[in-house]
């Protein structure tokens, strides 16, 4: 894993669009505190109307938008706007050999979730070069205090370092043991639908991180069965949960039950309660770099920035 060049105070971020737009007022309140952030920012203005109001433009251009931040000079890191849907259509038009030269060469992070899961993985696999798991342009007004401080103690230090917690806090242990394995995965919905296209990741020898929202538990529990009879959790060396957003009440009970006998079947050392998703409390998360979980931590093996 090579790793990522850590952005400087002051530094440009690029905002780009790779699956939907949102609301003019959302979009704002998120630039303005990526701004506070201390960043300049750099977004791209007249995007050509998508063809469906679920996408912020056309394939094409939301690909272009990407392979131009990939190749900017000037940028410090890329940062999503916001999920939706899209990513999946972005990558399936972008011109991907130059897309993984361009990030391969400037080693400059790319944050998002949701969506982005699609694009996170499959430009670390094929880059051996660190993306992050973080929240979205759109997200960044609502973090929690707790959120924005590892947000900022990630980027600017020196969080990601060799050694360092990946969350501030223990996690549930759910089964206990040790591996030291890079992670992959994010939002578990999104992942299930790339079963059997070209950009599903490979979670053999990983450990898979999911998350989700407003999914009940029988939908979680038929995602998780896809994966499980796909054979796509075949060889996972870990397993943790984040937030799954929405999960309330008898459902949440079923839920617990539900994780706890995939676990079981799994037999993997696994944990519960990662700080990652959709609400306020979505911390910073390095996918592709080795960490070490023990107990209930999680630890980086090899530092996320290069010296």
């Amino acid at each position: 894993m090579t790793p990522l060049h850590r952005p400087m105070v002051g530094s440009e971020v690029v905002v780009v669009a790779p699956a939907s737009l949102g609301t003019v007022e959302r979009m704002e309140r998120g630039l303005d505190a990526l701004t506070k952030l201390g960043f300049s920012v750099t977004t791209r203005e007249g995007r050509p109307p998508g063809p469906r109001h679920y996408l912020a433009s056309d394939d094409a251009s939301r690909a272009a938008e990407l392979l131009d931040a990939a190749g900017s000079d000037t940028a410090g890191m890329i940062w999503a706007l916001r999920g939706g849907f899209g990513c999946m259509r972005t990558l399936e038009v972008a011109d991907r050999e130059r897309l993984c030269r361009r990030y391969a060469k400037h080693r400059r992070p790319l944050v998002g979730f949701s969506d982005c899961t699609v694009l996170l993985n499959w430009l670390t696999q094929r880059t051996g070069v660190p993306t992050l798991h973080g929240p979205v342009v759109t997200q960044l007004p609502d973090l929690s205090s707790e959120a924005h401080s590892a947000l900022v103690h990630f980027l600017t230090g020196p969080g990601g370092n060799d050694g360092s917690d990946v969350f501030d806090r223990p996690l549930e242990v759910l089964l206990d043991g040790e591996v030291l394995a890079p992670i992959y995965g994010g939002n578990l919905s999104v992942l299930t639908s790339l079963i059997g296209t070209p950009w599903f990741p490979s979670l053999a020898g990983a450990i898979l991180f999911v998350e989700d929202v407003g999914e009940p538990t029988y939908r979680i529990d038929r995602f998780f069965s896809q994966l499980r009879l796909s054979g796509s959790l075949d060889g996972i060396a870990g397993l943790f949960f984040g937030h799954f957003s929405g999960v309330r009440g008898g459902d949440a009970v079923a839920l617990a039950h539900l994780q706890a006998e995939l676990v079981a079947g799994l037999g993997v050392p696994a944990l519960r309660g990662a700080p990652c998703g959709h609400e306020a409390d979505n911390h910073p998360l390095a996918l592709g770099v080795p960490v070490h979980l023990h107990g209930g931590r999680l630890r980086y093996a090899r530092s996320v920035w290069a010296s």
